[in-house]
Order: C-alpha cells, then sequence, then structure tokens
C-alpha cells in the first residue's frame, strides 16, 4: 500500500518555529534536455574564449577602448563577477561538468590575488556587491577557504576608507549610495542604491551562515527590520525614489530615503531590488526558521516581483510604482528612463528581466527546508517534492492547491520513513481563522497568523 497522509489546511496556515534551517532539499533536474546542455556548452565554450590568460573576463572593458581592467567601479565588474560565479556553480551542481566552472575558478583566483591585499586603489572598489555571494557559492562547492575569505573581505571594506572621489570613483555617486559611509557590523539604516544594499546584506547573511560572527547577524537584525518595517511597500517593493539624498545628505539613485517617506506615483520600486528583498529575507529564513521571513518572501513573489513581467513573459518593468498616470509624467525625460507607462519588450539596463527568470526558476529550493527530523512548507503553490530528510530517508510529497486564488491546501505524503518525524507548516501573517485537518479530522492546535505549526507523528498507510 502507498503510504499516505492528507494534511489539510485552509488559511492561514500553520506552524512552530524551527530551531536550525541551514540544511536545503537538494532537487533533482527534472527535463535532463541534451539539447538544453549541448546549446549550454557552445555558450560556455564562446565565454571560455573570451578569458583572457589570467583569468580576467568582463567583456563590456575588453571590448571598450580606453578603458583598463578595475579602472572605475561605476562599470560594475563585481556585479557581473557576482553572477558568474554563481552560474557556474549551479551549472556544475546540476550537470556535475567543470567547463564552466573552471573558468569561474579561474576568474576568482584573479580576484584573490587583486583584492585580498589592502590597497588604497583597491579598497573601494567591490560596491556592486553580488561578487560576495558568488565567493560564498564557489567556497560552499568547492571547500576552498580563500573564496570565504575575499567574500568576508569585501565586507570588511565597506566603511573603512575616507569617502571622497578619487580615479576609481569618478562618474558614479559615493558614500551612502554604495554603502560605505558606515561599516555593516554598525549599520542601522538601509541607506543608498536599494539593489546594492541588499545584495550586499543578502552576501553577509552567506558570510555570517558560513563564520557564524554574531556581530555580523546583529547587524543583518536590524537592518531587515529597518527595511520591512520603515521602508517597504505593501507589495513588498524597495527603494522609495529615483533621485534622493540619504540622511547623510549624499546623493542616493534607485534606492532608499527616509524612513516612512513612501511616494506612490514616484515611486521607483526597481524589480530587481523587489526580488532582492525576497533574496535576503530567504537567507534570514534559514538562519532563523521564522515564518516572518518566508512571509516576505510571499509577499514580494505575488506583487512587486511578478509585476515586473508581463503574462507571456516577453515585456518587463524596471520600475513598479504604485500608482501610474499617463498623463501626469514624461516618460522620455531623459536617455535610458526606466519608468514606463507600459511594459517593454527590452530594457537598455537589462538586470531585471532576467534576475526575475532565475529567481522564478529558484522558487523551488525556497519552497521546503530541512529541519532537524523532518521538513517545512515554507512556501505554497501546487508541486511535487521528492527528496530526502535529514537522515537519508526518502520522502515524497504532493501538494495539491489553488493558491493564491483559494486558500485552501492539501498535502499527500506519498512516501516515508516508518519512524516519527515532523512537519512544519507556516501560517501565513495574513491569515486569519485558519484550520487544519489531519485525515479528515480538525486538529485542536492554536494557529497563530505569521508562525509555523508542527506536526510529529509516525505517519499511518492509507487503508
Amino acid at each position: 500500500m502507498k503510504k499516505k497522509v492528507n494534511t489539510k489546511a485552509c488559511f492561514g496556515m500553520m506552524g512552530i518555529s524551527i530551531n536550525s534551517w541551514k540544511l536545503k532539499f537538494t532537487f533533482t533536474p527534472t527535463q535532463k534536455n541534451n539539447e538544453l546542455l549541448t546549446e549550454l556548452d557552445e555558450y560556455i565554450a564562446i565565454i571560455g574564449k573570451a578569458q583572457e590568460s589570467d583569468g580576467y573576463l568582463q567583456t563590456q572593458i575588453q571590448l571598450r577602448d580606453g578603458v583598463d581592467r578595475y579602472e572605475n567601479r561605476k562599470y560594475h565588474e563585481m556585479y557581473n563577477t557576482g553572477h558568474l560565479l554563481i552560474s557556474a556553480c549551479i551549472h556544475y551542481n546540476v550537470t556535475g561538468q567543470r567547463n564552466f566552472l573552471n573558468i569561474a575558478i579561474k576568474h576568482a583566483d584573479l580576484l584573490y590575488t587583486i583584492f585580498m591585499p589592502d590597497t588604497k586603489h583597491f579598497g573601494r572598489f567591490g560596491f556592486n556587491q553580488t561578487q560576495i555571494m558568488g565567493l560564498v557559492e564557489l567556497y560552499r562547492t568547492l571547500g576552498d577557504k580563500k573564496y570565504l575569505q575575499l567574500a568576508e573581505k569585501f565586507i570588511d571594506n565597506r566603511g573603512k576608507y575616507e569617502v571622497k572621489h578619487h580615479t576609481t570613483t569618478e562618474g558614479y555617486p559615493i558614500g551612502d549610495m554604495v554603502q560605505e559611509r558606515t561599516p555593516l557590523r554598525e549599520s542601522n539604516e538601509a541607506v543608498g542604491h536599494a539593489v546594492l544594499a541588499l545584495y550586499y546584506y543578502a552576501g553577509a547573511a552567506d558570510v555570517y551562515a558560513e563564520t557564524g560572527e554574531k556581530a555580523l547577524l546583529d547587524a543583518l537584525d536590524r537592518l531587515w527590520e529597518n527595511v520591512t518595517t520603515k521602508k517597504m511597500y505593501v507589495t513588498g517593493a524597495v527603494g522609495q525614489a529615483h533621485y534622493g539624498a540619504s540622511v547623510n545628505r549624499d546623493m542616493i539613485e534607485e534606492g532608499f530615503i527616509d524612513a516612512y517617506m513612501m511616494p506612490n506615483m514616484t515611486a521607483y520600486n526597481e524589480t530587481c531590488a523587489n526580488l532582492c528583498n525576497a533574496m535576503f529575507s530567504y537567507r534570514m529564513l534559514n538562519l532563523y526558521g521564522e515564518a516572518k521571513y518566508a512571509d516576505i518572501v510571499e509577499l514580494v513573489l505575488y506583487n512587486s516581483a511578478l509585476s515586473g513581467i508581463s503574462v507571456t513573459g516577453k515585456e518587463y518593468f524596471y520600475a513598479n510604482p504604485l500608482r501610474m498616470l499617463n498623463n501626469t509624467r514624461d516618460y522620455n525625460a531623459h536617455e535610458n528612463v526606466t519608468e514606463t507607462p507600459n511594459r517593454e519588450p527590452y530594457l537598455s539596463c537589462f538586470c531585471c528581466p532576467p534576475n526575475l527568470v532565475r529567481t522564478i526558476a529558484t522558487v523551488s529550493e525556497w519552497a521546503y527546508s530541512l529541519s532537524e527530523n523532518g521538513f517545512t512548507a515554507n512556501l505554497y503553490g501546487a508541486n511535487t517534492l521528492n527528496s530526502h530528510l535529514k537522515d537519508g530517508s526518502p520522502i515524497k510529497v504532493s501538494q495539491e492547491t489553488a493558491y493564491p486564488w483559494q486558500g485552501k491546501v492539501k498535502l499527500n505524503i506519498e512516501e516515508c520513513k516508518a519512524g516519527a518525524f515532523s512537519i512544519s507548516l507556516r501560517i501565513p501573517k495574513w491569515a486569519k481563522n485558519s484550520k487544519l485537518t489531519l485525515n479528515e479530522e480538525e486538529l485542536s492546535k492554536s494557529l497563530e497568523p505569521g508562525s509555523f505549526v508542527k506536526i510529529e507523528r509516525k505517519w499511518k498507510k492509507e487503508m
């Protein structure tokens, strides 16, 4: 007989906090499309040909006359590096092939040589912080601690040097715009460019997960509270203004301004910033196992993330104001304008479309987490989980739901171990008067919105 238990939740949902969720499920690729793999190999070969002998790989510099490598941070070399490292690690973990990973290793080794030493020229360089996440991912993939050390170095350099223009900063705002006035461990307020800040925080959360440094976590706690309680819209969107000033009167763009200053029509709310808000909260969820972080992830995914893409998947918003009136704004006020009344098939700054689709592709890894002896459902949506618990025992669960249009969720446990284990289910913060049934019998547990409910038992075979 098939082992099957029906667990139903009518929203809200369920919950008890888990002490530590540092583990996550590993998902096996389901398509295994050899044509896609062959196509990827062709692209990777092209990337490899572009890489220089010492590992440098930044085509926006290599193809630009009169600009040298790591000459000016405005060219966002660190941003491109981070995405390169992350994608190479994912490619290796999914395919087992090292062709892309070897390119990433060669590039990261060059970064270590250049940026690990203390130099005035490079000390302020790493302001667009995806490289921190990429280096931690490379460390997790290879186990080489130098990549983790370099990731931490980029954190340590913020707020370490005098804030004034020099050769590497000309042409781009300085100070709070790029989080360089205050060291992260002393920070209390989210400032500056929202994407740069939230990638920074997400990277720092990755570093904390590996080092356990309390000062980092304390700062991340303060910054998460500041973002989500004082500078976030009801849609989970962040970055209140296209242009503005920080509390230190530094010029900022596409970013955070004063607390509770939340304009609707002039809100910027870049799609990337909203996605980064979810990425940061997901990492905090992994560190704490508290439902409030998953609530933010869900809020973003269904609102300020999806607003950035059309139903066809071919048109995009860069900015996502809450109110838009076509007859009151000049949408052609300057070159490369990013606030448009309609989603566009192409954006001159093309960061948001790939960031959005990669996040959608990643959501399956966010849906469930491992607990000490069981699993936790963080997000809801029709799916099948086929994986293993921490002790190596198989777990297969199907989820049936019309969420978010309807609040009923049904979990069918189709394969599991014979011994007792726990299932923890999230009750969204917005959900009131929820109920939980097990095999059609209502459980008497108190279901508190914004928490997890934990059920631990031996799951019986259906007769």
